[in-house]
């Protein structure tokens, strides 16, 4: 009889084993589904108990404010008031506003330019190969400052 008892004993060590094999295998293959998945998902999001990345590996690059030199005074926004990027962007943002009021109508209306002024900020900053945010007064410097030549 002891040896019943011992091959018993085998019999519910292997029927353990196996158990905890069957249950590792599982693990194995929920892991192995969720590897298959990450590939597919092509948002940027974190999976669960993932943190997200710093923001400096980010590799796009953030648009930056314009930065003020000097203390607007008056109702009018000056362009020297401001750093000499933000004018350099300025002297290729009004030329090209000047454009659109040859080109489709000299008397835009404020959805237009204001449209208009943006658009030129934004392809000024990619001609100047900055990346720079335009604010109210930006907007107004571009739009008001680019009065067309009366004819003489």
């Amino acid at each position: 009889m002891t040896v019943d008892n011992d091959n018993d004993d085998e019999d519910d060590d292997l029927d353990d084993v196996d158990i905890d094999d069957d249950i590792d295998n599982n693990d194995d293959d929920i892991d192995n589904n969720d590897d298959d998945n990450t590939d597919n998902i092509t948002s940027g999001s974190p999976r669960c108990g993932d943190k997200r990345p710093h923001s400096s590996t980010v590799s796009a690059p953030r648009w930056r404010k314009p930065v003020k030199v000097h203390v607007t005074t008056g109702a009018k926004p000056k362009a020297g008031d401001y750093e000499i990027a933000v004018q350099k962007v300025l002297g290729e943002a009004i030329p090209l506003y000047r454009g659109y009021l040859s080109l489709v109508t000299p008397y835009p209306g404020p959805i237009d330019e204001m449209r208009w002024a943006k658009k030129c900020w934004k392809d000024s900053c990619e001609e100047c190969e900055t990346r720079m945010a335009y604010n109210d007064e930006i907007i107004k410097l571009v739009s008001v400052t680019a009065p067309m030549p009366t004819a003489r």
